[in-house]
């Protein structure tokens, strides 16, 4: 996202605003309270030609001109105004303010597969490093606010993208942002949003990234800390490298559970401070306060689980379901005591709530079954005859966590390290959602053999 001079602006949308002439706004259609089918969406897309090859496709709030076929343009624009919705809704929890921002809001795209069939009249009038973006692969939004004695009064946004990587997508959440608050955040936040923006589906928080992102992710070494990640004067466009782990770090945040609610409210802060123009230094400064005060006492944890996310990153991850229990209580494991333990298979690392040392022996009984798909038999925890299903065991310790060790449905665990004791089923971590049923384990310490030998 960048901004750019009010003529530059003004120039793109004259652009538009030829394009759309004659033609009424078509809004998204619902049935009984519910939106209707995608392909009654997608009819109800208004299309003009505007020159040979290009087409102005409107739906909602968006207006998409594109060399794309036009029933992919069609399908875009339908895809855009679906993502709508699910990011104001975030972004703007207030129903009343969200419906008054909506309402004006409208959001012109130039999406570009193959530069060369653009008509050099139409080119002329579009801004020339937008569209060199668009042409290059890449994209960028071109943003105007108007400010009155310092304070944001009206934003203007123009998308220009590339057909490819979900550019279109990416783009136009810098435009929502943009228009609905006059910025869009530090770098990090931004893009890593807008990259967001692209995999976003209403009720399912499950990993959807480009595979060659998610590869990268896992295999890059040394990774990004979270500090590289967070560090002020980021300049945007700098590399899809840099995008992907912004990325990540914002899906962790978005949606595992112990981060989410805080996370959306910095976003907030990060947002409303936006309306008030200020110097570039001092807008950072307010930034890292805010992430400092709502997220420095929990910076190792968020580490950790940063770490962990990214060790397991695949399509179909949950980071929900791997989320850590660090609010649990734990105390050392004895022979005076016996603890239940509910062992869920629906989720990743269960706390104990037992310290254990190593080379103790835990003895251990369990009872009750659970399925690892839908399909599945009901399983003990013994697992089936793969080790999926099987109880396993690990210790953290100071944020160092051991390797897992399999247990079975009964008998004596030797503690391979020092530490707090977590348990779980052994599955594969992006298959954990359709996973059933729990387990309850007794655990006691094992006494120590009586030592023998000569008497004095």
């Amino acid at each position: 996202m960048r901004t750019r001079a009010l003529r530059s602006v003004l120039a793109a949308l004259f652009f538009f605003t030829v394009a759309a002439a004659g033609v009424e706004a078509a809004g998204p259609r619902t049935k009984g309270g519910k939106a209707t089918s995608k392909a009654a969406q997608i009819a109800d897309v208004k299309t003009v030609a505007v020159a040979e090859g290009i087409v102005a496709c409107q739906y909602g709030h968006f207006w998409v001109v594109t060399d794309l076929p036009p029933d992919e343009a069609k399908e875009l624009v339908v895809r855009l105004e679906t993502m709508l919705p699910l990011l104001s809704e975030y972004w703007i929890p207030d129903a009343r303010r969200r419906a008054m921002i909506l309402q004006k809001t409208t959001i012109p795209c130039l999406v570009v597969k193959n530069a060369a069939s653009w008509p050099g009249e139409i080119v002329r009038t579009l801004d020339s490093e937008g569209f060199a973006s668009a042409r290059e692969g890449g994209g960028v939004t071109i943003s105007q606010s108007l400010y009155l004695r310092g304070l944001a009064v009206n934003a203007t946004s123009v998308v220009y993208a590339s057909a490819e990587h979900d550019a279109p997508q990416h783009e136009a959440v810098h435009a929502l942002c943009h228009l609905a608050f006059a910025t869009t955040g530090p770098t990090w936040y931004s893009e890593g949003m807008a990259e967001m923006g692209k995999y976003w589906r209403g009720g399912d928080t499950s990993v959807h990234a480009d595979p060659r992102i998610i590869e990268y992710l896992r295999n890059q070494s040394p990774r990004k800390t979270l500090r590289e990640i967070l560090a002020p004067f980021q300049a945007t466009g700098d590399a899809w490298q840099n995008y992907a782990w912004r990325w990540v770090l914002c899906h962790l945040l978005v949606t595992n559970p112990n981060y989410s609610a805080d996370f959306r409210r910095l976003g907030l802060l990060y947002l409303d401070k936006g309306r008030v123009q200020v110097e570039d230094s001092m807008r950072e400064k307010f930034w890292l306060t805010d992430f400092q005060n709502i997220f420095g006492q929990r910076w190792r944890e968020m580490e950790f689980e940063y770490n962990f996310l990214v060790d397991h990153l695949a399509t179909g991850l949950r980071a929900d379901l791997c989320a850590w229990d660090w609010k649990k209580k734990f105390t050392p494991c004895t022979t005076a005591r016996t603890a239940t333990v509910k062992v869920h298979a629906r989720a990743g690392w269960q706390p104990t709530g037992l310290i254990v040392a190593r080379g103790q022996q835990l003895e251990y009984t369990t009872t009750g079954t659970w399925k690892i798909s839908p399909d599945s038999p009901a399983l003990s925890a013994d697992g089936d005859e793969d080790g999926r299903g099987r109880l396993a065991a690990v210790v953290l310790k100071d944020s160092q966590l051991g390797q897992p060790v399999d247990m079975g449905s009964g008998g004596t665990l030797t503690v391979p390290g020092d530490g707090n004791l977590y348990l779980r089923c052994n599955d594969e971590w992006a298959k954990l959602d359709d996973n059933s049923g729990a387990i309850a384990v007794r655990i006691k310490s094992k006494p120590k053999a009586a030592l023998s030998g000569p008497s004095e």
